[in-house]
């Protein structure tokens, strides 16, 4: 049987007033990613043999199209900003980690199942930040401003997006091995630059 995965992320939940989501969170139709919920009930309806994987914010590896591509993209032009809510806090994983739970979902083939990935971070966005364009060789300082100013996906992310992985760990013995994108940044950043 082939088993089909959908990935989508964290922030399709948009707020939720909820200090800790996981897989039976329901999102809130009015963020503005909110029809990934609705795309995950299409998959549902259709018969196909699948599982869909909402993974926390990604860092690691080239990490492209991340957060914190971004943010060293914007350290080395000398103009990082941050947007929307300072306090905000987001879950994150790293790339390796995110790969050894499809291998774990690819190998036990749940079938019609949600998994939430992501690890235990709990700093604010804006520290990691921090940290990336530091470990970019940026020594300024990062201008703040409102959401709408970053688009659609900084609107989007615009909340607390911190999620538990319990379930990941009970049913597909997953654990993530990276423990904070802050104990090796210096890292992510070059392999971040050997990628481009």
């Amino acid at each position: 049987m082939v088993l089909a995965s959908y990935t989508t992320g964290i922030s399709s939940y948009g707020r939720t007033g909820v200090a800790l989501m996981d897989e039976n969170t329901p999102g809130n139709p009015e963020s503005p990613i909110g029809f990934r919920f609705a795309l995950e009930r299409e998959l549902a309806a259709s018969g196909l043999a699948h599982t869909v994987v909402r993974s926390g914010f990604l860092y690691g590896g080239p990490a492209t199209t991340s957060m914190t591509a971004q943010w060293f993209a914007a350290a080395g032009a000398g103009a990082p900003v941050f947007y929307g809510d300072t306090a905000k806090r987001w879950s994150w994983v790293h790339v390796d980690d995110l790969s050894k739970a499809y291998v774990r979902i690819l190998d036990r083939g749940p079938e019609g199942e949600v998994f939430v990935i992501a690890d235990d971070q709990r700093l604010t966005a804006l520290e990691v930040q921090r940290v990336a364009v530091r470990a970019a060789g940026f020594t300024g300082g990062i201008r703040l401003e409102p959401a709408e100013a970053g688009g659609i996906m900084q609107v989007a992310a615009g909340q607390d997006e911190l999620v538990s992985s319990a379930k990941a760990h009970r049913l597909l013995g997953w654990r993530p091995r990276h423990v904070s994108f802050t104990d090796a940044p210096e890292k992510h950043h070059r392999a971040w630059l050997s990628g481009r």
